[in-house]
C-alpha cells in the first residue's frame, strides 16, 4: 500500500464525496452527525488520505474536561490494515486525561476494538467526576443515549 497521510483540512467537495460512501446509520448524509459540526471549533476532524482520496476519518469533540471520539470510520476496502488503530492512537495521544466514545451495543467487533485499546465500559456507579459530567451532558443531549449505546472511556 502506498503512503497514507493525515490532514485536518481537506477540500469540502472531497469530504462530501467521502461521506456519501459511508455505510453506517445516517452518517452518509452531510446533514447528520458528525458532519453538521464540520465548522464547529470544538470539533477536530482528521482525514486519512491515500492517492489524494479520503479513506478514513476521525471526529473529536473537545470539552474542558475530556475529548470525545464522536466518529471513527475507515472505508471498508482498508479495514483490517491498522488504519483505525492509527486514527485511534492519534486521538489517544491528545493531551486531555479523559477520552470517551459511544458505541452501539450491537456492534461487537467495534466494542472489542476499543477494549483491545484499553477502553473500559462506563458504570453508572462510577465516582469519576468528569465521567459523571459527561454522562449528564449526554443524557441532556439525548435521553435515549444509554439505551442504545455504551459509553467507553480511557484515562491517560
Amino acid at each position: 500500500m502506498k503512503k497514507i497521510y493525515f490532514r485536518q483540512n481537506v477540500n469540502l467537495r472531497k469530504v462530501k464525496n467521502f461521506v456519501k460512501t459511508i455505510n453506517f446509520n445516517t452518517a452518509h448524509r452531510f446533514t447528520s452527525s458528525p458532519w453538521i459540526y464540520y465548522k464547529n471549533k470544538n470539533f477536530k476532524f482528521t482525514y486519512a488520505l491515500l492517492n489524494n482520496s479520503i479513506i478514513g476519518v476521525s471526529a473529536i469533540f473537545e470539552t474542558q474536561y475530556n475529548l470525545h471520539l464522536s466518529f471513527l470510520y475507515v472505508s471498508e476496502k482498508y479495514r483490517g490494515k491498522g488504519l483505525g488503530q492509527i486514527l485511534l492512537k492519534r486521538f489517544i495521544l491528545k493531551n486531555k486525561k479523559l477520552k470517551t466514545v459511544h458505541v452501539y451495543k450491537n456492534l461487537k467487533k467495534t466494542l472489542n476494538f476499543y477494549k483491545k485499546n484499553n477502553f473500559k465500559k462506563f458504570s453508572f456507579k462510577s465516582n469519576n467526576e468528569h465521567l459523571k459530567k459527561w454522562r449528564n451532558r449526554c443524557i441532556n443531549f439525548d435521553k435515549e443515549t444509554f439505551k442504545k449505546r455504551f459509553l467507553l472511556y480511557q484515562n491517560s
